[in-house]
Parts: C-alpha cells; structure tokens; sequence
C-alpha cells in the first residue's frame, strides 16, 4: 500500500486508508505521518484528493462497504494515542 506506484489496486488501497481515518476523524496531517513512517511521504493535497474519491465512489455504489481489519483499526488507534507502534 506504501509503495510509490500508480497502480489501480495499490491506489485504491491508498483511498481506501485515508477514506477510514477521515471517518474516524484522524487528522490529515496524522495520517501524512503514519504514511511518512512506512516510507510514503504524501502531500496535504493528495490526501484530500483520496478521501474525496472514496466519497465519490460511496455515493454511485449502493451497500457497498470498505474492508479494514481490526488490526489496521488498533494500529491507528495506537498511533493516535502517541504509543509505539
């Protein structure tokens, strides 16, 4: 998911990401840091670009809903309360 490719499905993996921090309210500069850890500097910009996809794609596609494991939700939960990860 870090890796600096244009590919579809890394992409949208991407979108995915920043789509469920915004929904649990993680800052974007927060999710820039996290991204920056694992070796992927990302801009302000991009971010925005991604969550906004996301919501575009939710609005055409009735039920559909985003996959995230529970470990991705610790992890950031982790992240957000200053713990090492």
């Amino acid at each position: 998911m870090f890796l600096n490719t244009k590919a579809f499905p890394i992409v949208s993996a991407r979108h995915h990401f920043y789509a469920l921090c915004d929904k649990e309210d993680v800052k974007i500069w927060e999710i820039q840091r996290y991204c920056e850890r694992y070796g992927y500097p990302i801009d302000h910009a991009s971010v925005l670009y991604g969550i906004n996809k996301m919501k575009e794609f939710e609005q055409n596609q009735t039920g559909t809903k985003n996959l995230v494991t529970a470990l991705s939700k610790q992890e950031l939960a982790r992240e957000r309360d200053g713990r090492k990860i």
